[in-house]
Protein backbone atom coordinates (compact mmCIF):
# COMPACT_ATOMS: atom_id res chain seq x y z
CA UNK A 1 0.00 0.00 0.00
CA UNK A 2 2.26 2.75 -1.30
CA UNK A 3 -0.19 5.55 -0.58
CA UNK A 4 -0.40 4.47 3.05
CA UNK A 5 3.37 4.38 3.28
CA UNK A 6 3.70 7.87 1.83
CA UNK A 7 1.04 9.17 4.16
CA UNK A 8 2.74 7.62 7.14
CA UNK A 9 5.87 9.43 6.05
CA UNK A 10 3.84 12.59 6.10
CA UNK A 11 4.24 13.01 9.80
CA UNK A 12 7.93 12.37 9.98
CA UNK A 13 8.74 15.94 11.11
CA UNK A 14 11.27 18.39 11.55
CA UNK A 15 20.05 23.10 12.69
CA UNK A 16 19.05 26.65 12.49
CA UNK A 17 20.43 29.85 11.01
CA UNK A 18 21.03 33.03 12.98
CA UNK A 19 20.40 31.42 16.35
CA UNK A 20 22.40 30.51 19.42
CA UNK A 21 22.44 27.12 21.15
CA UNK A 22 22.09 26.99 24.92
CA UNK A 23 23.43 24.34 27.26
CA UNK A 24 20.50 22.22 28.47
CA UNK A 25 19.86 22.82 32.18
CA UNK A 26 18.50 20.10 34.48
CA UNK A 27 14.86 19.16 33.91
CA UNK A 28 12.64 19.88 36.90
CA UNK A 29 8.96 19.92 37.81
CA UNK A 30 9.00 22.42 40.67
CA UNK A 31 9.12 25.76 38.88
CA UNK A 32 7.35 29.04 39.53
CA UNK A 33 4.11 29.86 37.75
CA UNK A 34 5.64 33.22 36.81
CA UNK A 35 8.49 31.54 34.92
CA UNK A 36 6.03 29.31 33.05
CA UNK A 37 3.78 32.25 32.19
CA UNK A 38 6.71 34.37 31.02
CA UNK A 39 7.74 31.76 28.42
CA UNK A 40 4.17 31.02 27.35
CA UNK A 41 3.47 34.72 26.77
CA UNK A 42 6.47 34.90 24.44
CA UNK A 43 5.23 31.89 22.49
CA UNK A 44 1.70 33.29 22.18
CA UNK A 45 3.14 36.16 20.16
CA UNK A 46 4.25 33.72 17.44
CA UNK A 47 0.99 33.75 15.50
CA UNK A 48 2.59 33.18 12.08
CA UNK A 49 5.58 30.87 11.74
CA UNK A 50 7.22 28.33 9.47
CA UNK A 51 9.90 25.71 9.85
CA UNK A 52 11.94 23.23 7.88
CA UNK A 53 13.32 19.96 9.12
CA UNK A 54 13.19 16.19 9.11
CA UNK A 55 10.82 13.77 10.70
CA UNK A 56 10.82 10.07 11.54
CA UNK A 57 7.73 8.02 12.31
CA UNK A 58 8.02 4.64 13.99
CA UNK A 59 5.12 2.19 13.71
CA UNK A 60 5.66 0.26 16.94
CA UNK A 61 3.02 -2.34 16.07
CA UNK A 62 4.42 -3.23 12.64
CA UNK A 63 8.05 -2.48 13.64
CA UNK A 64 8.49 -0.09 10.71
CA UNK A 65 10.27 3.27 10.38
CA UNK A 66 9.57 6.01 7.86
CA UNK A 67 11.40 9.30 7.34
CA UNK A 68 11.14 12.43 5.22
CA UNK A 69 11.80 16.15 4.99
CA UNK A 70 9.12 18.69 5.80
CA UNK A 71 8.17 22.32 5.31
CA UNK A 72 5.54 23.49 7.79
CA UNK A 73 3.62 26.78 7.72
CA UNK A 74 1.08 27.84 10.37
CA UNK A 75 -1.19 30.81 11.12
CA UNK A 76 -4.12 31.01 13.53
CA UNK A 77 -6.47 29.78 10.79
CA UNK A 78 -4.28 27.80 8.36
CA UNK A 79 -1.91 24.85 8.45
CA UNK A 80 0.14 23.82 5.44
CA UNK A 81 2.62 20.93 5.39
CA UNK A 82 4.74 19.81 2.45
CA UNK A 83 6.44 16.43 2.75
CA UNK A 84 9.27 15.80 0.33
CA UNK A 85 12.38 13.82 -0.52
CA UNK A 86 15.51 15.64 -1.75
CA UNK A 87 15.68 13.46 -4.87
CA UNK A 88 12.04 12.50 -5.47
CA UNK A 89 10.49 15.89 -4.77
CA UNK A 90 7.10 16.39 -3.15
CA UNK A 91 5.52 13.28 -1.65
CA UNK A 92 2.38 14.85 -0.22
CA UNK A 93 0.79 18.14 0.78
CA UNK A 94 -1.51 18.47 3.78
CA UNK A 95 -3.56 21.60 4.42
CA UNK A 96 -6.07 22.73 7.03
CA UNK A 97 -8.25 25.80 6.40
CA UNK A 98 -11.50 27.06 7.94
CA UNK A 99 -13.27 25.26 5.10
CA UNK A 100 -11.76 21.85 5.88
CA UNK A 101 -8.69 19.64 5.47
CA UNK A 102 -7.12 18.52 2.19
CA UNK A 103 -4.40 16.08 1.25
CA UNK A 104 -2.80 15.71 -2.18
CA UNK A 105 -0.70 12.56 -2.44
CA UNK A 106 2.28 11.86 -4.70
CA UNK A 107 0.09 10.03 -7.23
CA UNK A 108 -2.25 13.02 -7.53
CA UNK A 109 -5.10 11.56 -5.50
CA UNK A 110 -6.92 14.08 -3.32
CA UNK A 111 -8.57 13.47 0.06
CA UNK A 112 -10.84 15.72 2.10
CA UNK A 113 -12.30 15.83 5.61
CA UNK A 114 -13.29 18.39 8.20
CA UNK A 115 -9.95 18.29 10.04
CA UNK A 116 -6.49 16.87 9.35
CA UNK A 117 -6.91 14.39 12.21
CA UNK A 118 -10.24 13.21 10.77
CA UNK A 119 -8.73 12.93 7.30
CA UNK A 120 -5.83 10.75 8.38
CA UNK A 121 -8.08 8.47 10.38
CA UNK A 122 -10.92 8.23 7.85
CA UNK A 123 -8.75 7.36 4.84
CA UNK A 124 -5.63 5.81 6.33
CA UNK A 125 -6.53 4.71 9.87
CA UNK A 126 -3.68 6.82 11.25
CA UNK A 127 -4.51 8.02 14.77
CA UNK A 128 -1.96 10.83 14.83
CA UNK A 129 -2.58 14.14 16.69
CA UNK A 130 -1.48 16.61 14.02
CA UNK A 131 -3.68 19.37 15.42
CA UNK A 132 -2.06 19.03 18.84
CA UNK A 133 1.43 18.74 17.38
CA UNK A 134 0.88 21.97 15.47
CA UNK A 135 0.17 23.70 18.78
CA UNK A 136 2.84 21.94 20.87
CA UNK A 137 5.77 22.08 18.45
CA UNK A 138 6.93 25.51 19.66
CA UNK A 139 6.67 24.51 23.32
CA UNK A 140 3.19 25.86 24.01
CA UNK A 141 1.25 24.16 26.79
CA UNK A 142 -2.14 22.67 25.97
CA UNK A 143 -5.24 21.75 27.99
CA UNK A 144 -5.07 18.20 29.31
CA UNK A 145 -1.30 18.12 29.79
CA UNK A 146 -0.01 16.64 33.04
CA UNK A 147 3.27 15.35 34.48
CA UNK A 148 4.88 18.48 33.06
CA UNK A 149 8.56 19.26 33.60
CA UNK A 150 10.71 22.18 32.50
CA UNK A 151 14.14 23.55 31.74
CA UNK A 152 14.89 26.89 33.40
CA UNK A 153 16.66 29.61 31.42
CA UNK A 154 17.32 33.28 32.12
CA UNK A 155 17.07 35.88 29.37
CA UNK A 156 17.28 39.64 29.88
CA UNK A 157 17.20 39.08 33.66
CA UNK A 158 13.89 37.18 33.38
CA UNK A 159 13.54 33.55 34.35
CA UNK A 160 11.78 31.36 31.77
CA UNK A 161 10.44 27.83 32.23
CA UNK A 162 10.75 25.94 28.91
CA UNK A 163 8.42 22.96 28.54
CA UNK A 164 10.62 19.83 28.45
CA UNK A 165 8.28 16.88 29.00
CA UNK A 166 4.60 16.12 29.44
CA UNK A 167 1.85 13.52 29.14
CA UNK A 168 -1.49 14.14 27.43
CA UNK A 169 -4.39 12.26 25.83
CA UNK A 170 -4.99 12.71 22.09
CA UNK A 171 -6.60 10.67 19.28
CA UNK A 172 -7.71 8.03 21.77
CA UNK A 173 -4.17 7.40 23.03
CA UNK A 174 -1.93 8.59 25.86
CA UNK A 175 1.10 10.42 24.51
CA UNK A 176 4.42 11.12 26.22
CA UNK A 177 6.18 14.22 24.90
CA UNK A 178 9.75 15.47 25.12
CA UNK A 179 11.07 18.82 23.84
CA UNK A 180 14.79 19.53 23.82
CA UNK A 181 17.65 21.31 22.04
CA UNK A 182 16.17 24.71 22.84
CA UNK A 183 17.83 27.55 20.93
CA UNK A 184 17.30 31.28 21.03
CA UNK A 185 15.64 32.44 17.80
CA UNK A 186 14.89 36.16 17.55
CA UNK A 187 14.78 36.44 21.35
CA UNK A 188 12.50 33.42 21.80
CA UNK A 189 13.62 30.00 23.05
CA UNK A 190 12.28 27.29 20.70
CA UNK A 191 12.81 23.51 20.75
CA UNK A 192 14.62 21.88 17.84
CA UNK A 193 14.00 18.29 18.80
CA UNK A 194 10.51 17.02 19.57
CA UNK A 195 9.53 13.46 20.35
CA UNK A 196 6.04 12.06 20.94
CA UNK A 197 5.34 8.46 21.88
CA UNK A 198 2.22 6.36 22.41
CA UNK A 199 1.77 2.61 22.67
CA UNK A 200 1.51 2.40 18.85
CA UNK A 201 3.58 5.28 17.45
CA UNK A 202 6.73 7.29 18.06
CA UNK A 203 7.42 10.58 16.28
CA UNK A 204 10.82 12.26 16.21
CA UNK A 205 11.09 15.74 14.74
CA UNK A 206 14.33 17.63 14.12
CA UNK A 207 13.96 21.30 13.18
CA UNK A 208 16.66 22.81 11.00
CA UNK A 209 15.18 26.31 10.69
CA UNK A 210 12.48 28.41 12.34
CA UNK A 211 11.15 31.57 10.70
CA UNK A 212 8.57 34.15 11.82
Amino acid sequence: MNINRHLILFITLLGLTACSTVQPPPIQQDVSAAAVQAQQQRLQQLTHWQLRGQMALFDLVQAERHGMHIEWYATPTHLNMRFYHPLRGTLARLEQTPAGAYLIAEDGNEYQAQTVDDLLWEYFRLALPITQINAIISGREQPGMFNKSYQLQTFNDQQLALLAAFTMPATGQLWQGQLSQYKLVQDVFLPHQIELSSSSWRLKLQVSKWQF
